[in-house]
């Protein structure tokens, strides 16, 4: 079946599949999956159009480097994205408080961005220049 008629359940088990394959011990995919579903959705809102799972979703998790089919990252720079998303995405998926954390933390600006031109950005410059989050204060709630 094409994946244009997967159902959400379908979406979230190819998730689940991924990001097994592509978290760090401590990381929690209920975590990683409420996470970015609800920066997809942010993002579907920022760009005016309407959330598709899929595309939205995806972009999120190739934002923290979970999506492993995009362009490859510099060493440090997925060093760094690996620091911060494991402080960004603590606890989101069953805490209001840490979702809302984490959606302060990532600026509409970031959201807004294409994929190709937030990693043509990334072959230039470090990751900790482009893709610039307020970490929360709070480590868990």
């Amino acid at each position: 079946m094409n994946p244009e008629n997967w159902s959400r359940e379908e979406w979230l088990d190819a998730f689940a599949d991924v990001i097994n394959r592509t978290k760090l011990i401590d990381e929690r995919v209920d975590d990683i999956t409420a996470g970015c579903i609800s920066l997809g959705e942010r993002r579907a809102t920022l760009l005016g159009r309407e959330f598709d799972i899929g595309e939205d979703t995806s972009y999120a998790l190739c934002l923290f480097c979970w999506w492993p089919f995009k362009s490859a990252l510099t060493s440090d720079s997925r060093h760094y994205l690996q620091e911060i998303r494991t402080l960004l995405f603590q606890g989101v998926s069953h805490s209001e408080r840490r979702l809302h954390d984490l959606n302060d933390a990532v600026p509409d600006q970031l959201l807004k961005m294409e994929l190709s031109e937030l990693f043509s950005h990334l072959r230039r410059f470090p990751a900790s220049e482009v893709i610039t989050v307020r970490i929360p204060a709070s480590g868990g709630g």
